[in-house]
């Protein structure tokens, strides 16, 4: 094989055949149950599904490159500084973007954020494209962030940048008005409209908010659903409506298909998870190599240096070169070691987290639908009761009056959880569609690319070791 030689290092020479279909992380399943009522939306986005499979690790090959079906915006996440001391000290970065959209006008944009910034817009988007499973952030991380290493510091980089671009890749999420505030708004503008805006929303945390007022925050976000799950509970009970019921609609209204992608991202998780930890183990030994092929080699070379000073026989000259070569194989290492980090193992990290995103896109719609079924079991309840009334001779009708206007308000609460839980629904089977396409073509990618890094590095370390000198 030719130093030059770039052929697929996954391809099978016995097989004439190009296989170009995804591999078994696509889901059958998915593609069965949710093809044929979603078509209409899939010929509609088949540019940007197909498009984005094929440059979804375009250019140098690596998790900061990702590209887009939607090419036209440029958005990069650079200059990563410390702002302030102790406890207080975070990371600022300048995002630079250009998006040609309407609603963003021209010209190239600078702005300051942090991380909480990017979590803002997260939970924004969640909070307003429910049903949509939507780019994965890196997660917190309170023990690198204050020890703030080099290496945290520029994975912590790359991963805020291949998000963006992945939300500004979306065909929904990119015409988010909290996206185009995040993009171009000044930092005293975001702080005033980003406090606003999670106001109007009741569930993102202000992007200003700061130590103990966003623990603060977060805190009373937690109760508040504490208490309304209680006021949930307490509903039933005096509605006599045993939680066993609500579960037993739940059950009935979950389709096969449904119950199939809960369990197929459940074990896909699981092995992902044990995938990425091994790939890790494969980073690390490659690091281990390449130091001990570089101490290996310096000590060749102090011990050439030796003989040198006391012997006159060619001893010296052997230790010598057999040191450069061992130098050169461990740079070789060094250099995949490197590679690995950023094209195989940072990749499937995000990838891991990008399933545990779905997981908790699956978990919103298993409250809404709890919700939904709440809310209607109320109404039959209240409507029970209401003609138990009207049937009762001597009822005042002060206390008939009051039951129907209960009704009522129970009515348009079952309306509204069962539009926002239908809503919910056709958003995620549509746009499970686009993620499993999506996360396919980037798992065949990164499996590519570890492949090429594995061929490249051994060819490397086969050059160092047949170099004459």
């Amino acid at each position: 094989m030719n130093e030059g030689d770039h052929s697929d290092p996954l391809q099978r020479p016995e097989s004439p055949q190009k296989d170009d279909s995804p591999p078994p992380y696509e889901s059958i399943i998915l593609e069965d149950s949710l093809h044929s009522k979603n078509q209409g939306v899939e010929d509609r986005n088949r540019h940007h599904e197909d498009t984005t499979t094929s440059t979804v690790f375009g250019g140098q090959d690596d998790l900061d490159s990702i590209a887009s079906s939607f090419d036209n915006f440029e958005v990069n996440v650079v200059d990563p500084v410390k702002q302030g001391e102790g406890v207080s000290a975070y990371i600022s970065y300048r995002v630079v973007s250009t998006v040609h959209l309407d609603s963003y006008g021209s010209g190239q944009r600078e702005v300051i954020r942090r991380f909480r910034d990017f979590t803002w817009l997260r939970d924004c988007m969640r909070k307003e494209f429910a049903g949509i499973i939507l780019p994965a952030l890196p997660p917190r991380n309170v023990v690198e962030k204050y020890k703030m290493t080099p290496q945290f510091v520029e994975d912590r980089r790359r991963a805020l940048q291949v998000f963006l671009k992945r939300v500004l890749s979306h065909p929904l999420l990119r015409h988010s008005e909290e996206l185009r505030l995040f993009l171009q708004a000044s930092e005293s503008e975001f702080a005033i409209e980003s406090s606003r805006i999670s106001h109007e929303l009741g569930n993102a945390a202000p992007a200003e908010s700061s130590g103990a007022s966003s623990f603060a925050s977060k805190t009373l976000s937690s109760a508040s659903k504490f208490f309304k799950s209680i006021s949930e509970n307490a509903g039933l009970v005096q509605a006599n409506i045993p939680g066993s019921l609500v579960q037993q609609h739940v059950r009935n209204e979950e389709s096969p298909e449904y119950a199939a992608i809960k369990n197929y991202y459940n074990h896909l998780e699981a092995h992902l998870n044990e995938v990425h930890q091994q790939a890790q183990r494969l980073t690390r030994q490659h690091a281990r190599l390449a130091k001990s092929f570089s101490d290996f080699g310096l000590s060749l070379n102090q011990m050439s240096v030796k003989i040198e000073s006391m012997s006159d026989d060619d001893g010296n000259a052997h230790c010598a070169v057999l040191g450069k070569k061992a130098i050169m194989a461990g740079n070789g290492w060094d250099q995949s070691a490197k590679e690995l980090h950023v094209r195989f193992e940072a990749p499937l990290r995000e990838l891991l987290r990008s399933i545990r995103s779905a997981k908790r896109t699956i978990e919103d719609r298993d409250e809404c639908l709890v919700e939904k079924i709440h809310a209607q079991l109320i109404v039959d309840s209240k409507r029970s009761a209401l003609a138990k009334m009207q049937a009762t001779p001597g009822t005042r009708q002060d206390r008939i009056m009051e039951a129907e206007r209960h009704l009522q308000a129970a009515l348009k609460k079952s309306q509204e959880t069962t539009e926002r839980y239908t809503k919910l629904v056709q958003r995620m089977d549509a746009d499970v569609i686009r993620f499993q396409k999506e996360r396919a073509g980037d798992l065949k990618h990164i499996l590519l690319h570890f492949a090429q890094i594995e061929k490249d590095s051994y060819m490397t370390t086969s050059k160092a070791w047949m170099t004459q000198s």
